[in-house]
């Protein structure tokens, strides 16, 4: 540490005031030991796919990661008002070629139109308004520890898919990739629709006015969707079918969806744990037929027009949940086999109860 500069030091390059980036002589053990589920997208790559501890940790000026790869691709539209990421307006292929802030592309599909996007590598989108005539198709995969990552401005990058893209974003077998800070509105279908993209990574994206699903994920493993807000989309907030291998839906919120809140069929563990279901119509929270042995804990289940949580043929660890003001049962399991069924608060406009089909359990009942 030198000249009041408390960056993490790494060989990969560290920031310094007044001069850039540059490398160091060693590496601090700092670098990528933060908590692997906090956000690490504002981080340039290459960024291990994992918050730097410290200050700077998912800053522009994190400390880049030692010995991997990655480059930074930069787009943005007509304005800079309210920039985050770039010094200028987007301009298309040739006349920018996104590869640093003062000359960032108009679109995404221009850089993965222009470049073999790989791991490690990330796309930084400032704030605007990005209207789509078609989904923007992602169908590359990164690897552990070198994710291709997508990541939005703080003060917003917003696509808008004008009821005309299917998709605002089709990832296909894009493994290893991350969505951070995104806003996806007016999809004819899903503002997000992965299908087998193991180890997806989605946090703190918005997603509304879809004309089917939120986000829609299908026969992947180990997903992590966290800390996203799903609102006014005709069907389910989130749907997931047929993923497994502990895939999990934290912190995140479905309010005011046409359908349920969070709609999980067939797959294998799945962990649904500190979300909330806020006013959908149809069921807050509703597993299907999902195997292995699931966890829906620390969920808020409330005004919804069904059932607050209802659980058939899945087994599950039901616990520490609050659930009130729905509009049918509080809790529905349609079996008991191999559960756990604890600390769970339940309030209803109409049954206050936990309930099993041909018989009723009373278990915390405020």
């Amino acid at each position: 540490v030198g000249g009041s500069n408390y960056r993490l030091q790494s060989t990969g390059g560290s920031y310094k005031p007044g001069i850039g980036w540059t490398g160091d002589g060693a590496d601090s053990p700092g670098l990528d030991r933060g908590d692997p589920r906090l956000p690490y997208g504002l981080e340039t790559a290459p960024n291990g796919g994992t918050t730097n501890l410290g200050a700077f940790g998912n800053t522009p000026e994190a400390s880049r990661s030692s010995g991997k790869t990655g480059r930074n691709f930069y787009v943005n539209e007509s304005s800079v008002e309210y920039d985050y990421f770039c010094s200028t307006s987007g301009l298309p292929w040739p006349a920018h070629n996104g590869l640093g802030p003062a000359s960032p592309l108009d679109s995404v599909q221009a850089v993965f139109a222009n470049y073999a996007v790989s791991g490690g590598d990330s796309i930084f989108i400032d704030t605007g308004l990005y209207n789509i005539s078609s989904s923007i198709a992602v169908s590359v995969s990164g690897s552990a520890g070198n994710p291709v990552t997508l990541t939005g401005s703080p003060e917003g990058a917003i696509f808008d898919a004008r009821s005309s893209a299917t998709n605002c974003l089709s990832a296909s077998s894009a493994s290893y990739l991350s969505l951070n800070g995104l806003q996806f509105i007016n999809a004819k279908s899903s503002g997000i629709s992965a299908t087998s993209s193991d180890y997806l990574l989605v946090s703190g994206c918005r997603v509304a006015t879809a004309g089917i699903h939120g986000i829609s994920i299908a026969g992947s493993k180990k997903i992590l969707l966290r800390d996203n807000q799903l609102v006014f989309n005709k069907s389910a907030g989130i749907s997931c079918n047929q993923c497994s291998d502990d895939s999990e839906l934290n912190a995140n919120t479905a309010q005011e969806n046409q359908n349920h809140g969070f709609y999980i069929y067939l797959g294998t563990g799945i962990q649904i744990i500190r979300n909330r279901a806020l006013a959908n119509t149809g069921q807050g929270i509703y597993l299907y037929a999902v195997g292995g042995y699931n966890t829906i804990a620390g969920n808020t289940s409330d005004s919804n027009t069904g059932t607050g949580i209802l659980c058939l043929q899945s087994p599950s660890d039901v616990s520490d949940n609050t659930v009130c003001g729905n509009g049918s049962n509080s809790i529905r399991l349609s079996t008991f086999n191999n559960r756990t069924i604890s600390g769970n608060v339940c309030s209803s406009m109409i049954n206050s109860h936990v309930r099993k089909q041909r018989f009723f359990i009373a278990e915390h009942v405020k």
